[in-house]
C-alpha cells in the first residue's frame, strides 16, 4: 500500500520547541516514518507544508499513487471546515494525526472537526502517533472482511412439495400417574441469564476470556500493573494483542470503542519503551475510562 504522509502547519519546528528532543527533527521522523513503513511493507512519501492551501491541494490531487494519507493537520483540525470536505471527498483512507491532545476548546480528540471522516485518530502520542497511525491503516486493510451468507438457489418451476412427516404417537400416562409438575422459573435481579459480566477471580481480577472488551477490563489490567502483579512489557503486549483484534472487527464495550482504541495505543507504546507511562499518567487513564 502506498501512503503519503502530510506534516501540516508548524511541524518544521520539531526539535526545537521546549520539551522536544532535539535529536529528532522532522527530518529525523521521516526517516522512522520510512523505516517503520518497511517494516509494514508500505511505501511511503512525506510533505511538509505550512499553508492550509498546501494541504488541500496534496489531498485533492494524490495522483494515482497514494491509496492511504496519514494526516497531522494541527491546529486546522479544529477549525478548517475546507479541510473536512477535501478529507471527505478524496476517496483515500486517511489517519489522523495529533503529536499532543491540548485541552478545554484546544482538544483534538474532543473537538476536531475530521473525526467523523477519518478511518482513524492517534492523538497525545508524540512523533510516535505517525508509527501506530502506519499500523492502523495496515490492520484495517487486512482486517479480515465479514462472510456474506451464500443464498441457496431455488430450482425453477414448481417446488416439489415436501414430504408430510408422520404424526408421532402421544405417549399416555399410565393409570394412577400423574405428570410431574412444571419447575417454576426463578426470576433474576440483574443482567439476564445467559449474558454475564465480567467474571472475577479469588483476587478480583477481571477474567480475560477473550470476549467483549470493557473498560473495567482494562482498567483492572492497569491496576495489576500499578500493583506490581504485572510488568509494564507484560501490560503492553496485552495491549497490543486486543488492539489489534479491535482493528479486526472484534467486539467492545457499546459506546465506549473509541476511547478503549486511544487508551490501549497509549498502553501498548511500552513494548518499545517500558517506562514512557508513570504511575501518574497510567492513574489519569484509569480515571478517563470512569468518565
Amino acid at each position: 500500500m502506498n501512503v503519503l504522509v502530510l506534516h501540516g502547519p508548524n511541524l518544521d519546528l520539531l526539535g526545537r520547541r521546549p520539551g522536544d528532543d532535539a535529536a529528532l527533527t522532522l527530518p529525523a521522523l521521516d526517516r522512522r516514518i520510512a523505516e517503520r513503513a518497511r517494516r509494514l511493507g508500505l511505501s511511503v512519501r512525506s510533505l511538509h507544508t505550512n499553508h492550509e492551501g498546501g494541504l488541500l491541494d496534496a489531498l485533492r490531487n494524490p495522483g494515482d499513487w497514494a491509496e492511504a494519507v496519514v494526516l497531522s493537520p494541527g491546529l486546522l483540525a479544529l477549525t478548517s471546515q475546507v479541510l473536512h470536505e477535501a478529507v471527505a471527498y478524496s476517496g483515500l483512507k486517511v489517519v489522523e494525526v495529533h503529536l499532543e491532545d491540548g485541552s478545554g476548546k484546544a482538544s483534538v480528540r474532543r473537538h476536531s472537526l475530521l473525526k467523523d471522516v477519518c478511518l482513524a485518530r492517534v492523538i497525545g502520542q508524540g512523533p510516535d502517533g505517525y508509527l501506530l497511525a502506519l499500523e492502523r491503516l495496515v490492520a484495517g486493510v487486512r482486517a479480515a472482511p465479514t462472510p456474506v451468507p451464500s443464498v441457496k438457489k431455488q430450482p425453477l418451476g414448481r417446488e416439489k412439495p415436501a414430504p408430510a412427516k408422520a404424526p408421532q404417537a402421544v405417549p399416555r400416562l399410565a393409570p394412577k400417574e400423574s405428570a410431574a409438575p412444571a419447575k417454576a422459573t426463578t426470576k433474576t435481579l440483574g443482567r439476564r441469564l445467559g449474558t454475564p459480566g465480567p467474571s472475577r477471580g479469588s483476587t478480583g481480577r477481571i477474567a480475560d476470556d477473550g470476549g467483549v472488551l470493557s473498560r473495567a477490563l482494562v482498567r483492572s489490567r492497569i491496576a495489576e500493573r500499578l500493583s506490581g502483579r504485572l510488568s509494564p512489557a507484560g501490560l503492553s503486549t496485552w495491549s497490543r494483542t486486543r488492539w489489534l483484534e479491535l482493528q479486526r472487527g472484534a467486539p467492545a464495550e457499546s459506546g465506549h470503542r473509541e476511547l478503549l482504541e486511544e487508551t490501549l495505543q497509549q498502553l501498548l507504546l511500552g513494548l518499545e519503551k517500558p517506562s514512557r507511562l508513570s504511575d501518574e499518567q497510567l492513574v489519569e487513564l484509569m480515571t478517563a475510562l470512569d468518565e
